[in-house]
C-alpha cells in the first residue's frame, strides 16, 4: 500500500505485512492499538476513495472523548484535518472521497442501519456494569454488512469471551498481542505507572504491584479482576434536572494523585455523580477558581480532613466546605453506605468510570482470600464520593453551621 511514511510502532508494520479479513489487536494499556489502526486506515484512505468506514464503542460519548480524539489528532499532526470536513450532527469525517462514521452501541438503530466497506470496534471487551457491551450480535451485524473487513481492539480483562471463542480462532483472522514495550512513543509517566503494577520486590514494598493489572494492563494477558468492589452500577447521559443535590466530594492531590471534585446527588433513591475535576498539579486557589462557578454559594464541599490547611484557606475564599467524618474503620463504613445504592455515572466522567472498573478489595498473595481492605489505588474520585457519604448518607451529625470570620 502507497501513502507517505507515518512514525509508528511495529503494530502497524505487522497489519501491513500480514492481510486478511479480520484483525484482532489484544494487549495492554497504551501498546499503540488505536493509533495504529488509525494509521492504517489513513493509509487505506489514500489509496481507495468511495469507502465506507465505520468505527464503534460501547457509547459514543466514550467514542468521543477517546478514539475521535486520537483521529483528530493524528490528522492534525499529518495535516489532513479540515474542520469543514467533519460533520458533528451526523458524527462523520470525509478523508479523500472516503466516510468515516462513528457511532455508539447505544444507538442500535443507527448501527443496524449501517453499511459499510470497514468496521472497527474499539474496547470490543467492554466495561461490567453497562447496558451496551459489544456482543456477538453486534459483531455479526456489522459483519454481514460489511464487503470487506474488520477491526476488533481489547484489554483483556476477562478469561472468556466470544471473541476468543467465535472470531479469534477464524483462519481469515489475524490476531495481535501487544504491551506498552510496543509503544516507542509513550510518555515516560505512564509507563511508570504502569510498570509500578509489576510484582517486583520494590514495588511490593512500595504497595504499588498488583498481579491481575499488572497482566491485563502491563503484560496484555487475559486476567480477571477478582473482588471488585461496586458492582451495581450504571451509566447515564446527564443527572436529571430533578435530582437533589447531596454534596461535592473534594479529594486532594497534587504531584502524582490528582485533585477530584465531584458532584452527589440523590433522586428515587439512587445516587447520581458527575466529574467536575480530575487533575493533578492545582493548587487551592486553582481549585477554587475552576470550582466556584459550578459549586454555589450555598452548596456544601464535604473534603478530606487529613488536609485542614486546604480547607481552612477554600472557607477563607468563599468555599461552604468541611472535612469528612473520619472515624474507625472509615474506608470501610464509607464503602458499606454507598453499597446500598445504585449509583448512576455520567458518561464523560471517564476518570469515575475507570476507577470503579477496577477498584477492588486487596487479597492476600499466600492465601488468595481477601483481607477486607480495598487496595490504595484507583480511588480518588471514589474517596470524594465516600467523603460525602460519611457526612450526609449517614446521618451521624448534624447539619454544619457557619458563621461570618471575626464573629
Amino acid at each position: 500500500m502507497t501513502g507517505q511514511e507515518l512514525e509508528h510502532s511495529g503494530l502497524l508494520t505487522e497489519i501491513l505485512d500480514n492481510k486478511q479479513k479480520g484483525y484482532i489487536l489484544e494487549g495492554g494499556s497504551r501498546s499503540s492499538k488505536t493509533w495504529s489502526i488509525i494509521q492504517y486506515l489513513m493509509l487505506y484512505c489514500q489509496a481507495e476513495t468511495g469507502k465506507e468506514i465505520t468505527i464503534c464503542r460501547d457509547r459514543l460519548t466514550w467514542l468521543k472523548l477517546t478514539v475521535l480524539r486520537d483521529f483528530k489528532e493524528i490528522l492534525i499532526k499529518l495535516g489532513w484535518w479540515i474542520d469543514k470536513d467533519f460533520n458533528q450532527s451526523e458524527m462523520t469525517y470525509k478523508l479523500f472521497g472516503n466516510r468515516f462514521t462513528f457511532v455508539g452501541l447505544d444507538e442500535p438503530a443507527k448501527l443496524h442501519g449501517l453499511t459499510q466497506d470497514v468496521f472497527w470496534i474499539n474496547e470490543a471487551i467492554g466495561t461490567p456494569g453497562s447496558a451496551y457491551n459489544p456482543t456477538l450480535d453486534n459483531f455479526d451485524q456489522l459483519e454481514m454488512r460489511t464487503k470487506e473487513g474488520f477491526f476488533l481492539d481489547y484489554n483483556p480483562k476477562v478469561t472468556e469471551h466470544w471473541i476468543y471463542e467465535k472470531v479469534q480462532t477464524r483462519p481469515d483472522v489475524y490476531f495481535i498481542h501487544s504491551t506498552q514495550l510496543d509503544n516507542p512513543f509513550l510518555e515516560q509517566t505512564i509507563r511508570e505507572k504502569i510498570l509500578s503494577y509489576e510484582p517486583t520486590p520494590g514495588n511490593v514494598k512500595r504497595g504499588t504491584s498488583d498481579d491481575i493489572k499488572w497482566k491485563i494492563y502491563g503484560l496484555g494477558i487475559r486476567a480477571q479482576h477478582e473482588g471488585v468492589i461496586f458492582t451495581n452500577i450504571n451509566y447515564v447521559k446527564e443527572i436529571p434536572e430533578e435530582a437533589t443535590l447531596v454534596a461535592f466530594g473534594l479529594d486532594f492531590g497534587f504531584t502524582n494523585d490528582p485533585t477530584s471534585l465531584v458532584k452527589v446527588c440523590m433522586l428515587s433513591g439512587e445516587l447520581w455523580v458527575d466529574e467536575i475535576i480530575y487533575e493533578t498539579g492545582l493548587t487551592n486557589p486553582d481549585i477554587y477558581a475552576k470550582s466556584k462557578d459550578i459549586i454555589g454559594k450555598f452548596e456544601d464541599v464535604i473534603a478530606d480532613s487529613a488536609e485542614p490547611k486546604s480547607i481552612k484557606e477554600l472557607q477563607m475564599m468563599g468555599m461552604r466546605i468541611e472535612g469528612a467524618n473520619k472515624g474507625p474503620d472509615s474506608i470501610r463504613a464509607g464503602i458499606d453506605v454507598l453499597k446500598r445504592y445504585r449509583v448512576n455515572i455520567t458518561e464523560r466522567s471517564m476518570n469515575i468510570k475507570r476507577e470503579y472498573d477496577n477498584y477492588c478489595w486487596k487479597v492476600n498473595k499466600q492465601t488468595q482470600k481477601s483481607e477486607g481492605v480495598p487496595i490504595d489505588t484507583f480511588n480518588h474520585a471514589i474517596d470524594a464520593i465516600r467523603y460525602v457519604a460519611l457526612n450526609r448518607l449517614q446521618d451521624v451529625r448534624a447539619p454544619m453551621k457557619f458563621k461570618a470570620f471575626g464573629a
